[in-house]
């Protein structure tokens, strides 16, 4: 008797199925955002996302660093540091912090940073910039200011896309304002692709909603999201079925459908504006191509 109804048929109601067990309750905690990763995700993130950069230290890649004036000169400006002579480490990462500040025509550059010191007592440059952990002497030279990592890297970004304010694009991810790690928390572990496209689809939502479609209802990241989550993990119950049907046949493939689509943590996983249901869709289409 089944294999007189066609396969795409049951196929289709076993969607229809997942379908009706997914998309329902969307909005199932009445706004209060009461899973925790999801909290963290689409509250305070998402929104975040695409905005300004917010910089967290990183001594390692970018060390903060010292600008050493003489103890006779007037107080240190740093937004007239382009037009002052800069002593440096030549080839050091202080050289390129002084290519960053002031300009590469205002450096100048010596063997070792004693060397530069002694340009500076001499009147040769303006101002010497070193490693913040790098010994001061104790002479007639003083620190004029202190550039912080997160100042640091901002004054990188500033001189690299001055005509974004400093936003870099995708793939320079030090300047990005696409980086979860600079969109006001520095910790991220997950992957990126959900957070993205929640983002993009967050702003169409937004926009279709502005200008009046319909179809279109803005209520909050978190549903975009969790709307997403259901999508894929349908897609994930059509994947469930060509993979039996490619191992065995198109009845063992409906049975692993049937039994995805009525798994109760594929359901609820799809209720969460996370990255679970979306990584299981990737690792089921792997697995597939595999």
């Amino acid at each position: 008797m089944m294999k007189r109804i066609p396969a795409f048929l049951l196929l289709a109601v076993i969607l229809l199925f997942a379908g009706v067990l997914r998309f329902t309750g969307q909005n199932w905690d009445d706004f209060s955002h009461t899973h925790p990763d999801e909290l963290f995700l689409t509250v305070n993130l998402l929104p975040q996302l695409g905005g300004g950069s917010e910089f967290t230290s990183d001594g390692i890649h970018f060390p903060g660093q010292k600008i050493l004036i003489p103890a006779t000169a007037d107080p240190f400006d740093i937004e007239y540091a382009a037009g002052i002579r800069i002593g440096v480490n030549w080839g050091s990462f202080s050289h390129q912090v002084a290519d960053w500040l002031a300009g590469g025509h205002q450096v100048l550059g010596y063997a070792y940073e004693m060397t530069a010191m002694v340009a500076l007592q001499a009147a040769q440059v303006d101002a010497v910039i070193i490693n913040s952990n790098a010994h001061v002497p104790d002479t007639d030279i003083i620190v004029g200011d202190s550039l912080h990592s997160k100042e640091v890297q901002a004054l990188r970004c500033q001189h690299l896309y001055p005509d974004s304010g400093g936003a870099g694009g995708f793939f320079d991810t030090r300047c990005s304002p696409l980086n979860p790690h600079q969109a006001g928390n520095g910790f991220y572990v997950y992957g990126t692709f959900p957070l993205f496209l929640a983002h993009f689809i967050s702003d169409i939502v937004q926009t279709a909603t502005r200008v009046g479609i319909p179809i279109f209802d803005w209520q909050g990241g978190h549903l975009v999201w969790r709307g997403l989550s259901m999508i894929f993990d349908l897609l994930a119950v059509l994947l469930v079925f060509a993979l039996g049907a490619r191992l065995h046949s198109r009845w063992v493939g409906l049975a692993a459908a049937v039994f995805y689509a009525a798994a109760p943590l594929a359901i609820q996983k799809a209720h969460f504006g996370t990255v679970n249901a979306i990584t299981a869709f990737w690792v089921t289409a792997a697995l597939y191509c595999a």
